[in-house]
């Protein structure tokens, strides 16, 4: 089966790339470029092991760079679109520099963008009288989001809100098969940091309390996702638009395990309380505790994010080992 993985250079669309390409299946994949229509030696050489260049496309997501021309040259069967902007902090920011939310640079991508590319895989699928699947990546979240009249949404629901937009732009797609898999935090290889820590990270700068009694976080292999792609690729079409929530193989950090890990880095931190001198404490949150390390170690607070990060990932060790 031919198919083309937009977001291909991403943990999600690598481990897809790899995975697709081990189990047979032609692979295709799109990168991010904004300046240019051709990839760069970093996204290629991320590639290599499973893509030669010549399967390697390259442009601007937020504008229209795949053709129904390419499409049926190449026969593609499925687009799955994992491309995305997952940086909560990044979202944060955009959306307090934008008069309007549809302008930022998330939306563009994980909601704009998406709308584009099923454009184009419906056209190419009318010329060609076929079927072609279009498979998006959405947010588990983007299922508890309430839109307003007014479209103003807390700047930490920005990112999901533009998943379950995606959802809904996705719908007016009559004759493309459009598979919709709402994701939930996923852990595996090719990530540069732990997704769960990266969310702990996010909760850092934006001052998230840890201690909340009904706060728990779902943690879900990307084998699970493989799977599930590889069962949809197999799945003859019945309906053009299907809901799924991928909620299997998950385990959970529950508060109280939480609470656990947070006495460990205030330990910690009152231990090198001791060795510095200091005496002022921020308070009981993530951020707290980070501006805390940096008060004491005099780092930055990415560097104090490190060493929480540090921290959680031997705790997930110690449990699941």
């Amino acid at each position: 089966m031919a198919i083309l993985i937009m977001g291909a250079t991403g943990f999600i669309g690598k481990n897809l790339v790899r995975f697709l390409s081990e189990n047979g299946h032609h692979v295709y994949g799109f990168v991010h470029q904004i300046e240019q229509n051709q990839p760069s030696q970093a996204q290629l050489k991320t590639l290599a092991p499973w893509l030669p260049p010549d399967r390697i496309l390259a442009g601007d997501l937020t504008k229209e760079t795949l053709s129904t021309q390419w499409l049926q040259k190449n026969q593609i069967d499925t687009v799955i679109y994992a491309a995305g902007q997952p940086d909560v902090k990044k979202a944060q920011a955009e959306y307090g520099r934008c008069l309007y939310w549809g302008h930022t640079p998330t939306y563009q991508i994980n909601a704009n963008g998406a709308k584009k590319v099923a454009d184009v895989c419906e056209e190419a699928g009318l010329a060609a009288n076929r079927t072609i699947r279009f498979i998006y990546l959405s947010s588990i979240y983007a299922g508890k989001i309430i839109p307003t009249s007014n479209l103003q949404h807390k700047s930490c629901e920005h990112y999901h809100f533009s998943k379950w937009h995606a959802q809904e732009l996705l719908k007016q797609n009559k004759t493309l098969a459009v598979d919709i898999i709402r994701l939930p935090r996923m852990i595996g290889p090719y990530q540069n940091t732990n997704a769960f820590l990266a969310r702990l990270r996010d909760k850092i700068f934006m001052g998230t309390k840890l201690d909340l009694n009904d706060q728990k976080m779902d943690i879900t292999p990307i084998e699970a996702l493989n799977q599930l792609i590889e069962k949809r690729l197999n799945t003859e079409v019945t309906s053009y638009y299907q809901l799924l929530d991928l909620t299997t193989n998950a385990f959970e950090v529950t508060s109280q395990e939480m609470g656990h890990l947070y006495d460990e880095l205030i330990a910690e931190r009152n231990q090198t309380q001791l060795l510095w001198g200091q005496k002022s404490l921020a308070g009981p949150t993530l951020r707290g505790l980070a501006q805390d390390i940096v008060n004491i170690r005099g780092v930055e607070m990415d560097a104090a994010a490190t060493v929480i990060q540090q921290h959680i990932r031997g705790y997930l060790a110690r449990k699941n080992g």
